[in-house]
């Protein structure tokens, strides 16, 4: 089994790379959802079957296990301890949004001496023991990643997962732009007298990709250069990176292809009927159609 990481410790510790020849497993999982405007986290921890001497330490009450919670856009960062695998974590939403990262640990309470766990790698330690400090850690898990939908206001409920949003703007004059890359959701300011005359038709489905191409194309390119950029700036850690991320990558989709094809492709390339509405505009026009 993979291990969940790599750093030196004076003794084994449950979860590092090749500090155990088996039994070598510890897994965290978590359920999750909103309740009463809190989060609630349902956390597991398991060890493989055959292990029973970290089980022991926690039902002596000698080892606790703690899981970090850390959210980088609210520096939100603490951890939860019982002596249960299973652990029940709530957290206000005011306080957690976007990626969320969760981590258990075995942490001793008092000191341990000849502390000799069950399968450690007998090549690097040999027949040695070890005495461990109280808040020592003997085991890290995996990390889980999990993204908590951020609320939008005014937000369409029959698409609560849209990431693109417009409004009127009285600076932006012959361009639309999207005014702050650093949220969550990407608000595109359109000119306002143009705002005005394309909400009459913005929600006229004879024009859904007309707008696709004309003006979420080109806002969709921009934030996948941002995305495979990468330049630090911190926007993996909002929604519109986030969702667009995962399209990206559940879509069948070259690392090759140019920016305009992948955004085409996560859209269920639009180009076919943008065209097709446009025929049908002129056949109105020239009266083909009638």
């Amino acid at each position: 089994m993979q291990s969940n990481i790599d750093k030196s410790f004076p003794y084994p510790v449950l979860g590092n790379s090749n500090d155990f020849e088996s039994n070598l497993s510890f897994v965290l999982r978590a359920r999750y959802g909103l309740k009463n405007r809190s989060y609630e986290f349902l956390t597991s921890v398991s060890f493989d079957n055959f292990r029973d001497d970290f089980d022991k330490l926690i039902s002596d009450g000698k080892v606790q296990i703690s899981i970090l919670v850390f959210n980088p856009q609210t520096f939100f960062r603490k951890f939860y301890t019982d002596f249960q695998k299973e652990m029940m974590i709530a957290i206000p939403m005011e306080e957690i949004r976007g990626k969320t990262f969760l981590t258990a640990h075995l942490t001793t309470l008092e000191d341990l001496t000849s502390f000799d766990p069950e399968g450690k790698n007998k090549s690097f330690y040999g027949e040695s023991t070890f005495d461990v400090d109280a808040s020592g850690i003997l085991a890290v898990s995996n990390t889980l990643s999990l993204f908590l939908e951020p609320k939008f206001k005014k937000q369409n409920k029959e698409n609560a997962k849209h990431i693109i949003a417009f409004r009127p703007s009285k600076t932006v004059k012959t361009t639309f732009e999207v005014s702050n890359w650093d949220s969550d959701q990407l608000t595109v300011e359109i000119p306002e007298k143009i705002y005005t005359n394309w909400q009459n038709h913005a929600n006229n489905k004879d024009f859904l990709h007309i707008q696709k191409c004309s003006i979420y194309l080109p806002v969709l390119m921009e934030a996948i250069l941002r995305i495979e950029q990468d330049d630090d700036e911190g926007y993996e850690n909002k929604k519109w990176y986030h969702v667009i991320e995962n399209l990206l990558r559940s879509s069948e989709i070259h690392e090759s292809d140019d920016i305009s094809k992948k955004a085409q492709v996560i859209m269920n390339g639009p180009i076919k009927n943008y065209v097709k509405e446009l025929d049908k505009i002129h056949n109105i026009l020239t009266g083909e159609d009638e």
